[in-house]
């Protein structure tokens, strides 16, 4: 993102909101938020696979992300009657590996069962998701 959002954002599993702007609404964030200015390279890859009845999908992915300009997040604020205030966010690493990887398992017709584990790996940061998902629909 590069310039201003006024609603409420959602960065969803796997997503990542970066960029330089503004946001007025606020960010429900199951993903990478990645401010300042950054470029990255991956690798994606999955491949089906049979359990007796069962089909799966295995899925993976490789990255590197670098950030470069400025990495530490700051946003003024005010409040009606007072002054201005800075906020300074954690600053992102310079160079991060990306790593993740799942499985999704289709039950039946009607049903799933997906396993994933993402990653981001950094020499002095590192953030750990697993997630495990039982999907019916009726």
């Amino acid at each position: 993102m590069n310039g201003s959002l006024a609603s409420e954002v959602m960065v969803g599993p796997g997503g990542v909101l970066g960029g330089n702007g503004t946001l007025g609404g606020g960010v429900i964030n199951n993903g990478t938020l990645a401010p300042g200015n950054s470029i990255g390279i991956g690798l994606r890859a999955s491949t089906m696979m049979t359990f007796g009845s069962v089909t799966a999908a295995a899925h993976g992915l490789l990255g590197w992300r670098h950030a470069f300009g400025d990495t530490v997040p700051l946003a003024a604020h005010s409040v009606v009657g007072s002054g201005s205030f800075l906020i300074a966010g954690a600053p992102i690493a310079d160079d991060t590996a990306l790593i993740e990887a799942g499985i999704d398992f289709n039950l039946a017709v009607n049903s799933s069962l997906n396993f994933s584990y993402s990653g981001q790996l950094a020499s002095d940061a590192y953030d750990h998701g697993v997630n495990a998902v039982l999907s019916v629909r009726f």
